[in-house]
């Protein structure tokens, strides 16, 4: 068995840049699936989600993965901060999965973050096994 990487495939320091610009998108279905039945609109959903990603750190890697048509990314699982949790009326739905990645787009680069929903089962990151709370 191959041992985990420490290190994720896009440095978090960029990713977290361009979220701040603004330059970062996710997977529209999916979020609503996941996110808008949680927080209960779009606009809460991609708030929480830019929010998220800037309140990750390194000990939140878990893992770098490839998708089936090749493109790698990295996987984080986050405990959102109990301000995000309460601003955004999550309670108790405080673990959440990330899978994201940076893509070059014709207007430059951005995030696309292509999961973002509930921790549904534990995951092994840096700082440690973080289990499901929901």
């Amino acid at each position: 068995m191959s041992q985990r990487p420490t290190k994720p495939l896009y440095p978090l320091e960029h990713v977290q840049e361009l979220v701040r610009a603004g330059n970062f998108h996710f997977e529209r279905k999916r979020c609503e699936e996941t996110v808008i039945p949680v927080v209960g609109d779009y606009s809460k959903a991609r708030e929480l989600i830019r929010r998220g990603l800037l309140e990750l750190t390194g000990d939140d890697f878990a893992h770098k993965d490839v998708l089936p048509d090749g493109f790698e990314y990295d996987v984080y699982g986050l405990t959102v901060s109990s301000p995000l949790a309460k601003s955004m009326g999550l309670r108790h739905r405080r673990t959440w999965y990330a899978k994201l990645m940076i893509r070059e787009e014709e207007d430059g680069r951005l995030v696309f973050c292509v999961s973002f929903h509930r921790l549904e089962k534990e995951l092994e990151r840096n700082g440690g096994l973080l289990k499901p709370c929901w």
